[in-house]
C-alpha cells in the first residue's frame, strides 16, 4: 500500500517538474532572443555611424585622437618606411615630412605621433614600429615639457599589441573590436565629438602628418614639473637604438611666447627641459636639437601653447632638416635660408 502511495505522489509530480523545465527553456530561449536582438541592433548603429563617417576608431587606447592614429595606420600601411616620427601631438602636428623627403629623396617618413603620449610611451611605440617595420633606420623623437610629466612603468604600454596587430595587420573584422572593448558611452562621446567638430575625418598627409590651422586659448597652464623617471626612458630608448644601429634624433619643439610670458619668463623650465635631455643622450651618440632655442617664432604663428600653424611648422621643420644632417640633397637648406 506504502508502495502504491509513492507511485502515485511521483506521478502526480511528473507534470510539475515538465511545466517548470519548460518555462526554464522558454526564458532562456527569451534572454537569447533579447541578447541577440541587441546585439543586432548595435552592430546595425556602428554601421550606420560608418556610413555616415562618423563611427569612432575602436577604443585600443581610449581615446579619440590616439586611436585615430591606429585607424589611420590601417587604412593606409606604409610601405617600407625609412624614418619615423614619434612623441606626442607636437611630432604629429608641427613636423611636415615633406621636408624630410625633400632633403632625401630616398626617405620615406612615417609620423606615429599619439596625443598626449609621454616619453617612455613613445619608446613603447617605438619599439613597436621598428619590429614591424625593420625598414625604419632613423628616429626623430619630437618633444615638449609636458611630454616629461609621468612615466609610471605601468602606463607605458599605450595599447595592446597584439590586438593592435589584429586591427592594423591582420585587418580583423572591424566591429568585432567595438564588441571586445565594448563601451557605449564612450562611444556615443565620441561619435558626438566628430559630429560637433564639423569634420568627419582630421587632416592628414601621405606620411601622417596633421597641419593645423586657426587658433584657440593657450590650453596649458603654469608647468606641474617633470619626472625623472621620463628621462631615464628616453635614456633607455637612445641606448637601445645605439645597440640596434639606428640614428635618433631628440628634437624640443618651440614654446608659444605668450605661455613663456606667462609661466616661464626667466626660460627655468625651458632651459632645464633642454639641459635635462642633453644629460640623458650623454654617451648614447644621439643627436639633439633644441628647436625651442635655435628656432624663434613669433606668438601669432602658434595654434596654442605647443602647437604650430601650419605653415610655421613647415618652415620649423625646414630649420630642422637643415639643422641635424637631414638635408642629404641641400634643398631644404637653399629654401629655407
Amino acid at each position: 500500500m506504502a508502495f502504491s502511495t509513492r507511485v502515485r505522489v511521483r506521478r502526480a509530480q511528473m507534470p510539475l517538474n515538465l511545466t517548470l523545465r519548460s518555462e526554464f527553456v522558454h526564458y532562456l530561449a527569451g534572454v537569447a532572443i533579447t541578447c541577440l536582438g541587441l546585439l543586432v541592433l548595435y552592430i546595425g548603429g556602428l554601421m550606420a555611424l560608418h556610413r555616415t563617417g562618423y563611427l569612432p576608431p575602436p577604443p585600443l587606447v581610449n581615446s579619440l585622437c590616439a586611436d585615430s592614429k591606429l585607424e589611420l595606420l590601417r587604412d593606409r600601411l606604409p610601405e617600407r618606411p625609412t624614418h619615423l616620427i614619434v612623441g606626442s601631438s607636437v611630432a604629429w602636428e608641427n613636423i611636415d615630412s615633406s621636408k624630410i623627403v625633400l632633403g632625401d629623396p630616398g626617405a620615406r617618413p612615417l609620423n606615429e605621433g599619439f596625443c598626449a603620449a609621454q616619453v617612455h610611451q613613445a619608446s613603447f611605440v617605438t619599439d613597436y614600429m621598428i619590429e614591424r617595420f625593420p625598414s625604419i633606420s632613423t628616429v626623430i623623437a619630437a618633444l615638449e615639457p609636458h611630454d616629461f610629466r609621468n612615466c609610471d612603468q605601468s602606463t607605458m604600454q599605450l595599447f595592446p599589441p597584439g590586438e593592435a596587430d589584429d586591427y592594423i595587420f591582420r585587418r580583423r573584422w572591424l566591429y568585432g573590436f567595438y564588441l571586445r572593448y565594448f563601451d557605449l558611452h564612450s562611444l556615443q562621446r565620441n561619435a558626438r565629438e566628430i559630429r560637433t567638430l564639423g569634420a568627419k575625418k582630421k587632416e592628414v598627409n601621405e606620411w601622417g602628418d596633421a597641419p593645423l590651422h586657426g587658433k584657440r586659448d593657450l590650453y596649458y597652464g603654469a608647468f606641474e614639473g617633470f619626472d625623472a623617471a621620463c628621462f631615464t626612458a628616453l635614456r633607455q630608448l637612445a641606448m637601445a637604438l645605439r645597440m640596434d644601429g639606428r640614428r635618433l634624433i631628440v628634437v624640443t619643439t618651440p614654446m608659444n611666447p605668450a605661455w613663456s610670458a606667462l609661466y616661464d619668463k626667466d626660460r627655468t623650465v625651458q632651459d632645464s627641459f633642454s639641459a635635462a635631455i642633453q644629460t640623458a643622450l650623454a654617451g648614447t651618440d644621439a643627436g639633439f636639437w633644441d628647436g625651442d632655442r635655435e628656432f624663434a617664432s613669433d606668438a601669432s604663428r602658434f595654434v596654442d601653447a605647443v602647437h604650430l600653424q601650419w605653415p610655421e611648422a613647415q618652415r620649423f621643420t625646414a630649420a630642422l632638416v637643415a639643422s641635424v644632417g637631414l638635408d642629404v640633397s641641400g634643398r631644404v637648406r637653399a629654401a629655407w635660408r
